[in-house]
């Protein structure tokens, strides 16, 4: 700034000015001398090293190591360039934007670590949201399995009773030792007649226990559908008639096959009595092993089997599963159960001949 004039004019007759300090403790107020952007006011701080000044109407002002000085009243600064005096702009806003402060343009430019923050924020509860909705997933999935395998577990064990409310005619219920239990006849469960029956003679001393192998029922409408299934299946098979002479449900109820009198399909001189179910897996209950044994001690009142009948299961004739263990370890203990190894030796034969070891 040595090469600039610079004039100062009050147009207050009563002025002051005082100072202290050195010049360069003003560098930071951003006032460029030799451009004068700035217009003056009171009290203004001026950097006037190097320069040449006028003062016209002003009364103790110091020049010197003193930079700084006060003028009461209003101060228009002139700068001088070229020889021709320029006032100084008023609008501030007007000025380059070179000539802003650079602690200005700072202060305009809007934070950056506030958005950050509030980013940092978002991004956190939106984690803390998902893993809330994961621990809850977790939480209902380990409730259900719970609840589905303590319900099964409960449903499995049940005893199962013949389902109330069931409408049954007077001749279907019999009379035993083991309570009283429905014999469901054709007629009642909507089976078909059979086409062409082979009478059998009666009575007979063989019972063959067996299963279906297939899925289990619970009550009459269930177990009633079964029967009717079965029966279509085995005229599929251009079989006469349902293959078995009886079947007994999981509702402790017994439904007609063939019956009586009409020879079983894979039986002479014998009955076969068929569980519904697969009994390698599924219970044997009380309520089924009772409506079995109601079901013989009806036959030798009717005469239909012998007072001495046996009692045998399906794997002691053919090396099958069949009747499974959970009904094998049952029957084992009845008093007319017979532990003869029949296969390969006809039913017909061996009630003549003596007991075959195992």
């Amino acid at each position: 700034m040595a090469s600039s004039d610079v004039a100062v004019h009050s147009d207050d007759d009563g002025g002051g000015g005082g100072g202290g300090g050195g010049g360069g403790g003003y560098a930071n107020k951003c006032l460029e001398i030799s451009e004068f952007s700035v217009a003056a006011t009171n009290r203004e701080l001026v950097n006037l090293e190097n320069a040449a000044v006028n003062i016209d109407n002003s009364t103790d002002v110091i020049i010197g190591p003193v930079t700084q000085f006060n003028v009461n009243g209003n101060v228009t600064i002139y700068q001088n360039k070229d020889g021709l005096p320029v006032g100084v702009r008023p609008q501030l806003e007007e000025e380059p934007a070179e000539a802003a402060c650079p602690a200005d343009l700072k202060a305009q430019s809007p934070p950056d670590k506030p958005q950050k923050q509030e980013d940092t924020n978002y991004l956190n509860r939106r984690r803390f949201t998902v893993k809330l909705y994961i621990t809850i997933a977790g939480v209902l999935f380990v409730l259900l399995t719970t609840l589905t395998v303590l319900l099964l577990t409960v449903l499995k064990h049940q005893p199962h009773a013949p389902v109330p409310g069931v409408p049954a005619p007077a001749n279907t219920s019999i009379p035993s030792d083991f309570g009283r239990i429905n014999l469901f006849p054709k007629a009642v469960w909507n089976g078909r007649p059979a086409a062409s029956p082979v009478p059998m003679p009666t009575p007979v001393d063989v019972v063959v226990i067996k299963h279906t192998a297939g899925g289990t029922c619970r009550d009459f409408a269930s177990c009633a559908k079964k029967m009717q299934d079965l029966q279509s299946q085995d005229f599929n098979r251009n079989l006469p008639d349902i293959y078995c002479s009886f079947a007994v449900g999981g509702d402790g109820n017994v439904y007609e096959g063939r019956g009586w009198d009409a020879r079983p399909q894979e039986l002479d001189n014998a009955i076969d009595v068929v569980m519904m179910g697969n009994f390698v897996a599924d219970e044997f209950t009380p309520a089924m092993a009772n409506a079995t044994r109601a079901l013989l001690q009806y036959g030798v009142r009717i005469n239909k089997l012998t007072k001495d009948y046996r009692v045998i299961n399906h794997n002691q004739t053919a090396n099958v599963m069949s009747p499974g263990k959970n009904v094998v370890k049952e029957v084992v203990t009845w008093p007319h159960y017979d532990g003869t190894n029949y296969m390969g030796i006809p039913l017909m034969i061996a009630k003549h001949s003596p007991p075959v070891p195992k």
